[in-house]
């Protein structure tokens, strides 16, 4: 009973994990002067790849001129306010909790979402956008198996509350939750660790 009772607490827990989102990263507020130094270079027509600004505005222009205006409105005089930028959270919605392939990628506003060519036009972004997809798949895989992991669990209980007994019958069943539980575990940790670091990539890199 007592085995059967453990069992179901750690099927709720494992669930309720399994479900959870992972947080997004937050972006790193611009600094004046690079808010300037960027203004100043598209006046004189420099192409945004080759402003001297940190990786983090690079990595997301949308983001850091809409910072940039709502911190420093005096160095946009004669521009109209910016549109806030796609957070990307509509088009991260999960699909049975299953987070999409895309999550991470910079894309076009709702309900287009759209990736867009930046996230490939440079070396470093096709790195950072290649592995995103490769984790993504990867968090994908382990969240399928640890449904299954968590099945057998809820097996296991099942086997063990009919054992009846029956010495074979409860060795099975707790065999099975254990071996179980196991896999739940690593499966869950295994998830989260590289949606976190989903996370991170396509957050504020070089912050």
């Amino acid at each position: 009973m007592r085995l059967s009772l453990l069992t179901l607490a750690i099927s709720i827990l494992g669930g309720a994990l399994l479900v959870m989102p992972a947080s997004a990263a937050t972006a790193k507020e611009p600094d004046e002067a690079d808010c300037r130094i960027y203004v100043a270079e598209v006046a004189k027509g420099t192409d945004r790849q080759n402003i001297p600004v940190p990786d983090y505005a690079k990595s997301n222009w949308a983001t850091f001129i809409y910072n940039c205006y709502r911190k420093f409105p005096n160095l946009f005089p004669n521009s109209p306010s910016p549109t806030p930028p796609n957070t990307g959270s509509d088009c991260d919605k999960p699909f049975i909790t299953f987070s999409p392939w895309h999550k991470g990628l910079r894309r076009s506003p709702h309900p287009a979402c759209n990736i867009l060519p930046d996230n490939f036009s440079t070396e470093a972004g096709f790195q950072r956008s290649v592995w995103i997809i490769i984790l993504n798949i990867v968090s994908m895989l382990f969240g399928l198996i640890g449904y299954l992991a968590l099945g057998f669990v809820i097996y296991g209980g099942y086997l063990y509350v009919l054992a009846r007994g029956d010495p074979s019958r409860i060795a099975k069943g707790k065999q099975t939750v254990i071996r179980a539980l196991t896999g739940l575990v690593i499966c869950i940790l295994a998830s989260l660790i590289s949606g976190a670091i989903v996370g991170i990539i396509a957050g504020a890199v070089g912050a």
